[in-house]
């Protein structure tokens, strides 16, 4: 096995660096160790918590002037235990910013960063480098570009997305919501819930303050109940395209077209499957503060399509002959900024028809358009296998309508704590709690 200083400027490479040491013995021993493993970099500054800045200036510097080939300068601390597995899968299809990591489980779902390393190192780098260079960190709110991967031209989300569609005209209405939307209201979150006229045990556990979009259901039974509920409701929207799963994206195209319409106010405009649990609260806090110009959630990285016929995600060639998909926001839950809504109504017009819904809007229009996509801690695009799994995340998928309304209830009984231990670590678990005042 060889040693951990074989080579500097190799594939992977470990360098310390230190500033003057207060005393000759420690200086000294740098020397020595220097001369043994040729590896490291060293100033004439005085080493102190307090002069951390100028080890950073002078990690760049190095880099610039001696590796400048390596793809990516990781900086880390000397009492930071990395888990290289897990970093080099987080990194994977990464190309340019700064990548910043929670240190601190989700609690709430609220990153927080290890007060040393933001007041000492990064803070003046982020502020030169936001407002001197134009570069951000990855996961910064206010990021206005998205690396293009999709498009052959690299400056097509600079091009003006005209009015006139080439794609996805719209369908005639057939049901409207009443009173959803009132002109001038404020709204934070409007909710469109992607349904299905037999889903109706669903509807009612998800409660009646939301909008629930329908294609033309195959039966008139289906029909007539969806305008019975509408009448009752007044929380329906429904077009006059057939109602399958393949035409999920006419659904998106409809919530953009009648939200840019008749809802512009709204702050966010959430989409969710009829088949998935939010947690409400978790949701709350995560987009906290949230810039209304990108698209929130579950985001996915190269991931390839399946080419299995007869599968539910099935992707033949002729509809998409490309090995990996454009980067996306899964779809069982995913919020849009208010002030991006019609800049994607917009691109779908220019975008050809693709029939899985979140790869199309989250992903394909929203690289032609330019809107950036951020992960939400908490997200997962799968059916979660515990009580207390719900309660720390922001929504689960795949639920039907009686787990639905059980864990509306069990979720009132119960609460999530975390406790510091040392070294940095976390004990999280969850409790039932013995009264209302608990909660």
């Amino acid at each position: 096995m060889g040693s951990r200083r074989d080579q500097v400027c190799g594939k992977q490479a470990t360098l310390p660096f230190s500033g003057r040491p207060s005393t000759e013995k420690w200086q000294s021993a740098l020397e020595f160790e220097s001369q043994q493993y040729g590896d490291i970099l060293q100033e004439d500054f005085q080493d102190s918590y307090r002069n951390l800045t100028h080890k950073t200036v002078m990690m760049l510097r190095w880099t610039t002037a001696q590796c400048p080939q390596a793809r990516f300068v990781v900086k880390i601390d000397d009492d930071l235990l990395p888990n290289l597995g897990n970093f080099y899968r987080a990194m994977h299809g990464q190309t340019g910013g700064f990548c910043v990591f929670a240190l601190r489980p989700s609690q709430c779902l609220q990153q927080c960063r290890h007060a040393k390393v933001v007041a000492s190192t990064v803070l003046l780098t982020l502020v030169a480098c936001i407002f001197f260079l134009g570069v951000v960190p990855l996961n910064y709110a206010i990021f206005t570009h998205t690396p293009l991967k999709w498009f052959p031209d690299p400056d097509i989300a600079k091009l003006s997305l005209p009015a006139e569609r080439l794609h996805n005209k719209p369908y005639k209405y057939l049901l409207t919501p009443d009173g959803v939307c009132p002109k001038g209201a404020p709204i934070d979150y409007l909710f469109m819930v992607f349904s299905a006229p037999e889903y109706v045990e669903a509807r009612n556990v998800c409660g009646n303050r939301l909008l629930f979009l329908f294609g033309r259901p195959s039966t008139e039974k289906w029909q007539s109940a969806l305008e019975f509920e509408s009448q009752q409701y007044g929380d329906i929207l429904q077009e006059d395209f057939q109602d399958s799963y393949r035409n999920l994206t006419h659904k998106t195209v409809m919530m953009l077209r009648w939200t840019t319409a008749q809802c512009p106010q709204a702050r966010f405009v959430v989409k969710i499957d009829d088949d998935c649990f939010p947690n409400l609260l978790n949701f709350y806090q995560a987009m906290l503060e949230r810039p209304e110009e990108g698209v929130y959630g579950d985001v996915q990285h190269r991931v390839r399509p399946t080419r299995t016929p007869g599968h539910k995600w099935y992707i033949s060639y002729d509809d998409l002959p490309r090995d990996v998909l454009p980067d996306f926001v899964s779809g069982g839950m995913y919020a849009i900024g208010g002030r991006v809504v019609d800049l994607l109504y917009r691109a779908t017009g220019q975008v050809k028809f693709f029939h899985m819904e979140d790869i199309y809007l989250t992903g394909m229009c929203a690289e032609r358009a330019g809107v950036a996509r951020t992960h939400l801690v908490g997200t997962y695009n799968l059916k979660l296998s515990s009580l207390c799994e719900y309660k720390k995340s922001i929504y689960g998928h795949h639920v039907t309508p009686k787990e639905l309304n059980d864990l509306w209830y069990a979720m009132k009984r119960i609460e999530y704590k975390c406790h510091q231990l040392l070294f940095g670590f976390y004990l999280c678990y969850c409790r039932t709690v013995t009264s209302a005042a608990n909660r």
